[in-house]
């Protein structure tokens, strides 16, 4: 993994705190699992489809860090925690886990 792809990433995960710092809006997520467990791969991979569905990867593969400010920007990070707080999440990880073939968790955090 080359340097710019770690700067994006660490941009990217540092974002959801200066978002939510600067949103007048109550963006805070459930914890991603009741049980305190760690997330099972299906979640992960069900997190990211939704992470990609609402455009957030275009903001990361620039050659420049993401402007956070940005209308684009703040407009996708919206729309993935409206799909990762909506039904639209548990049904992404049950679709993965039964292709996976691995047993849909019984509650996933969204």
């Amino acid at each position: 993994m080359n340097v710019k792809a770690i700067l994006a990433a660490l941009c990217l995960s540092a974002s959801g705190a200066a978002f939510s710092a600067t949103s007048g809006e109550d963006t805070a997520l459930v914890p991603p699992t009741a049980n305190g467990q760690g997330l099972t791969r299906a979640e992960v991979l069900a997190d990211l489809a939704l992470w990609t569905r609402a455009g957030m990867p275009q903001h990361a593969n620039s050659e420049s860090a993401s402007d956070l400010t940005s209308s684009a920007y703040r407009e996708a990070y919206a729309r993935y925690l409206r799909l990762r707080s909506s039904a639209a999440y548990a049904e992404e990880v049950r679709r993965i886990a039964d292709l996976r073939g691995e047993p849909a968790p019984l509650a996933s955090g969204g």
